[in-house]
Parts: C-alpha cells; sequence; structure tokens
C-alpha cells in the first residue's frame, strides 16, 4: 500500500507527566480506536507486522525544528578542543527544518540551544517549557484521608512538563490508504481532550490539534545517503523485509528501552491473571542516523513488534519511525 506523509500542529495545554513519543501516542491511538470499535483496529493493524503499517507517528518537536542525530560532534563541523566551546557545543539541540537539505557537516551553523528557539517567528524571552516536581500522596478511599502510620502516610513525586502557552509542535505521521488525515485529527483531537499518558484523570497531558497538511521534505537533499529517525525504532537485522541493508559503521543511535504498559481497554478485557506490564523493549532512540547500503526514496523504516504481553498475545507495539533524508558527508568506509 502507497504512504503519505503528513505534519500535525498541536498546542499543549496543561502540564505532561509522560513526553510525547511516537511509539506511546501510537499506542493511545490504537487504545482509542479500540473503544470505538475493535473490528476496525484488527482491520488496521492487518499486515502491521510485515511492513504495511496503517500509523507511524514520530515525537512532538518544537514546531519546524528537527532533533540534532546521535552524532559525534566532529561530524557537524565541531572541531574545536576547547572545553568551553564543546560543552556549548552539547547545548545546540535543534536542527531548523529549513535547512535539512545541507550536509551534515555544515549543521554547526544551524544548530541551536532551547532558548533559541523561535515561537510563530520571533524570540521569546520566556523558557519553552519548564519543569517541575510535584508531590501526591495516596488516600484510603473507604476514609477520604491519607491514614496514619508507616501503611498509611505513602507520598509520592510526580515530575510534570509545563510548556509555553505559544508554543506549538509537530508530530509528523505516515498514513496508508486505510485511515485518512481526518480520521487521525479526530483521534487525536479525542486524545488531546481526554488526556494524554499518567495523570491524564487529574488533568494533565492536554492538547488542541491546531493544523494538518501533507508534508514533503523541500529541497530534498541532492546527495542524500542516510535517515533521520523522527521516534524510537526497532531496526532489522541486515537486509529486512523493507529491503533495507544496513552499513553497521554509518549508524549512529542512543539506545531507549520501553516498558511499555496495557491501556484501560485492554485491562478491561483481561483474564484475573493480568499482567498490566508488557516485555520489554531495546529501541533505537528517535535521532537515530541510519544509513541504509542501497539509500532509496521511503518514508518510515523499522518494524512491528510483537510477542509483547503473556495476557494478550495479539499486542503489538510500534517499532517503526518516520524518516527524513539527509545528506551525511561523513561516510566511512569499511565492513559492513
Amino acid at each position: 500500500m502507497s504512504h503519505q506523509m503528513y505534519r500535525l500542529r498541536i498546542r499543549p495545554r496543561s502540564p505532561f507527566v509522560t513526553p510525547l513519543r511516537g511509539d506511546t501516542l501510537f499506542g493511545m491511538c490504537c487504545q482509542m480506536v479500540a473503544e470505538q470499535s475493535s473490528q476496525q483496529l484488527v482491520r488496521w493493524l492487518d499486515g502491521y507486522l510485515n511492513a504495511q503499517p496503517f500509523l507511524v507517528l514520530s515525537d512532538a518537536f518544537p514546531s519546524s525544528y528537527l532533533p540534532r542525530p546521535a552524532l559525534p560532534l566532529h561530524f557537524f563541523g565541531y572541531h574545536s578542543t576547547a572545553i568551553t566551546q564543546r560543552k556549548q557545543a552539547i547545548k545546540h539541540h535543534w536542527l531548523p527544518l529549513k535547512d535539512v537539505h545541507q550536509p551534515v557537516s555544515l549543521w554547526n551553523e544551524f544548530l541551536c540551544r532551547d532558548d533559541e528557539l523561535l515561537i510563530s517567528g520571533k524570540n521569546t524571552s520566556a523558557p519553552l517549557w519548564q519543569h517541575s516536581i510535584r508531590t501526591h500522596n495516596s488516600i484510603n478511599r473507604l476514609t477520604g484521608t491519607t491514614g496514619r502510620g508507616e501503611d498509611g502516610f505513602a507520598p509520592y513525586e510526580r515530575g510534570l512538563t509545563w510548556y509555553h502557552p505559544e508554543l506549538v509542535m509537530d508530530i509528523y505521521a505516515v498514513l496508508d490508504s486505510r485511515i485518512t488525515i481526518d480520521q487521525l485529527k479526530q483521534i487525536l483531537t479525542a486524545i488531546g481532550q481526554f488526556g494524554y499518558g499518567k495523570d491524564a484523570s487529574t488533568g494533565c497531558g492536554r492538547f488542541e490539534v491546531v493544523d494538518a497538511e501533507q508534508f514533503s521534505t523541500e529541497p530534498v537533499p541532492q546527495e542524500a545517503n542516510s535517515w533521520l529517525t523522527l521516534a524510537p525504532c526497532a531496526p532489522q537485522n541486515w537486509h529486512d523485509s523493507q529491503g533495507h541493508g544496513w552499513q553497521a559503521q554509518n549508524c549512529f543511535y542512543d539506545v531507549h528501552v520501553r516498558f511499555g504498559k496495557h491501556g484501560a481497554a485492554a485491562g478491561g478485557k483481561s483474564p484475573n491473571n493480568f499482567v498490566p506490564w508488557k516485555n520489554p523493549v531495546l529501541l533505537a532512540d528517535t535521532g537515530a542516523l541510519l544509513t541504509p547500503v542501497n539509500a532509496q526514496s521511503s518514508l518510515f523504516c523499522g518494524q512491528g513488534l510483537s510477542e509483547l504481553s503473556v495476557c494478550h498475545p495479539d499486542t503489538v507495539q510500534q517499532g517503526y519511525s518516520p524518516i527524513l533524508p539527509i545528506h551525511f558527508d561523513g561516510i566511512r568506509e569499511g565492513c559492513q
């Protein structure tokens, strides 16, 4: 099936506990669809494990910016050995989308820090996001109090991320013909109203969908030979079902362990020995630079993951990621 890439813009409307990650958001979309029609979800997931995903979602990024790939600094053109300058260079996390066609060795001219990002085309003195800690305490539902003694008083802390009220974030989505962009907008709108991730029931994780449009990289790098991933993914070994073989010496990524958990919909249909946690999965984190043996036009890479749950054998997880072509001019020759 043919795929198309879209860019959706969202605006956070509350603090977030769970980071906006593509695989987590995909799971919530599946849960939202299952609550409406489990048969619809089954139809959409047909072929998901065979390189035919109906939907692949990216993380959320500040609008018109992309994450810096997980590369050593010298590949970006930072060659200074001065400790102070290298510490400053490490803080340059973001690449303007308009400059992604430039060779990677020139990106040092365009990469910027968190406090250099623009909102609606202008600088702002306020930070785009802030992190805070909120202390809670468990409540006895029978007495309505915290209880007494070591067993009754159980405080815990929750980390919150607060976003600038004018910040808009981009989510990249790859869709096939089974789902339309309007359907995806409706699903994400419902998630944004209900709340995303932890503590949604207390008002966290709210957002609104501002816009959605078809997306393509313009201009395309003339000598594109690598891909930048926009979500955690699980690249298959050597020649995968999509025909990709990797140049191992030219692939760079950080690792990310996903400790997944079943949603409310699955929990409501579970046996008595229900285990909420899925098996942990080791992924290449967002911002991986992957170099295939034969560079070709593609919108996503990776694989659909299964065998994750002892309670629900049909459980799958997004191991795919939307990708953008880039020109990596630091290619190293050697064994593949």
